[in-house]
């Protein structure tokens, strides 16, 4: 599949931690339904203990399906990043279903993070829709890696 350079548009959702960028992208996904569009990939949503995010879990917006992402751990392990440990699992899963979107006009990515940063968690899904995807893209990213975002996505082209 030959990527059209002018057909993907990527929007940046560009937020500090906890300043609402898997709500605000939760409004783009309802819109775009509302619109009679169809939306695919994904929002990471918090579990809240009290004041604390304790867990991560990743939503097929296509279906509703849902996997634990990540949780609160302070023990080594693979993928690590803040004080959450993620499962591998979770992310070749969520590059399946995304891959099987293609052919949707609206993808979300929630979100580009430290993980990505390291070449590990979304880096791969989102180096396979930059390069293969035609549409609109929605990423959600904090502003100190915007920079880094926007070089990496440059030097697919």
């Amino acid at each position: 599949m030959t990527k059209n350079k002018t057909s993907l548009q990527i929007t940046l959702i560009v937020g500090r931690k906890n300043s609402g960028k898997t709500a605000y992208l939760e409004e783009i996904y309802h819109g775009a339904l509302k619109k009679g569009l169809q939306v695919g990939g994904f929002l990471s949503k918090a579990q809240w203990d009290g004041n604390r995010k304790t867990r991560y879990f990743l939503h097929n917006l296509q279906n509703g399906e849902k996997h634990l992402l990540a949780w609160q751990s302070a023990a080594p392990s693979p993928l690590h990043a803040g004080q959450f440990a993620f499962l591998p699992e979770t992310f070749e899963w969520g590059f399946r279903f995304v891959q099987n979107q293609l052919h949707l006009p609206v993808i979300i990515m929630d979100e580009f993070g430290p993980l990505e940063m390291r070449q590990q968690g979304w880096y791969d899904l989102l180096r396979f829709l930059a390069t293969q995807y035609s549409g609109f893209l929605f990423i959600s990213v904090r502003p100190d890696l915007v920079d880094a975002l926007l070089r990496m996505i440059k030097g697919w082209d």
